[in-house]
């Protein structure tokens, strides 16, 4: 499917507060209880839930720290970590965002959950 053509404008409104939870699936990321790279992918999902369940709006998955002097990972390892949660993910019609700035990434993400916001810090 092309991406371009299937692109979706999301707004958050600014009228009320919005939360976003922060599920990181790296151990070296810049918030260390935000790090859930060694958990396997249905505890992971348990706490996407959960967050959505406390009050987010959306939760934001990240499997590649951007922090100043992290070792860049490839979409190939950024799937590898990121693939088995949002497979679990699927079908669940959670609210998730994407934290990636590789177009791999989002087309694989895409083909499993379909729409998504992807948060892109290039």
């Amino acid at each position: 499917m092309d991406l371009q053509n299937q692109a979706k404008t999301y707004m958050l409104s600014n009228s009320n507060i919005q939360i976003m939870g922060i599920v990181n699936l790296t151990d070296d990321s810049f918030f260390h209880e935000s790090c859930y790279g060694s958990q396997p992918p249905e505890a992971v999902v348990d706490v996407v839930e959960k967050m959505i369940g406390e009050g987010a709006s959306i939760v934001d998955l990240g499997a590649c720290s951007s922090r100043p002097g992290a070792t860049p990972v490839g979409p190939i390892e950024e799937w590898r970590r990121l693939g088995p949660v949002v497979k679990q993910l699927a079908g669940k019609g959670l609210p998730i965002s994407v934290d990636t700035t590789s177009s791999v990434v989002v087309q694989k993400v895409y083909d499993t959950l379909g729409d998504f916001l992807v948060n892109d810090i290039s």
